[in-house]
């Protein structure tokens, strides 16, 4: 666990997976390799248009979502 102290000053990356797909899948994968066997998220600035809203939900799903989930088989 980690205590979360919100601010300018804690790096973004130090209480958050964020970045590229791929890098989103690293973090995630680093994390499971310190045991980690559950994530929630929330998504934040979701595009406004809803199809564009559908392609980036699509995109999680597909680009985060399933290469992570296949690093817990």
């Amino acid at each position: 666990m980690m205590e979360l102290q919100l601010g300018f000053d804690a790096p973004l990356e130090s209480w958050t997976v964020c970045g590229s797909p791929a890098e989103c899948v690293e973090t995630i994968g680093q994390g499971r390799a310190m045991g980690l066997n559950r994530l929630g998220f929330t998504i934040y600035s979701l595009p406004r248009e809803v199809k564009a809203r559908i392609d980036y939900l699509q995109m999680i799903a597909e680009e985060i979502l399933r290469p992570a989930g296949a690093l817990a088989t």
